[in-house]
C-alpha cells in the first residue's frame, strides 16, 4: 500500500509571512489542526493549533507571523512511498 491510497488530497496551506491571527482562523473555520506551511511552493514547515496558542492564545498570536512559531523539522513523503517507509520516517523523526 502507498501513501496516495490514503492520504487527503485537500492541504489546507499557508504562507510564513501570514498572520497567525489569520493561520488560526483557518484552521477554526475549516475544523482542522494543522497547516502546511509553503514559501513558494516549497514545504517550509507546519503550523499547529497549539504552536498559535489554541483556542485562548489571542495574545500569543498578535503581531506574529507565521514563521516565528511555525515547526521546521519537516520530513515529507511522496504519494508513492510505502506506508510502511513513511511509518519508518516518523519513527526515525
Amino acid at each position: 500500500m502507498r501513501v496516495g491510497d490514503t492520504m487527503s488530497d485537500v492541504v489546507r496551506s499557508v504562507a510564513p509571512t501570514e498572520a497567525a491571527a489569520v493561520a488560526w482562523e483557518q484552521m477554526h473555520l475549516h475544523g482542522i489542526h494543522h497547516l502546511v506551511v509553503l514559501d513558494g511552493g516549497t514545504v517550509v514547515g507546519t503550523v499547529s493549533a497549539a504552536d498559535l496558542g489554541g483556542p485562548h492564545g489571542d495574545s500569543l498570536r498578535v503581531g506574529r507571523v507565521v514563521g516565528d512559531v511555525m515547526s521546521t523539522a519537516v520530513v515529507c513523503a511522496t504519494p508513492s512511498t510505502t506506508v510502511r517507509e513513511a511509518a519508518n520516517l516518523m519513527r526515525g523523526h
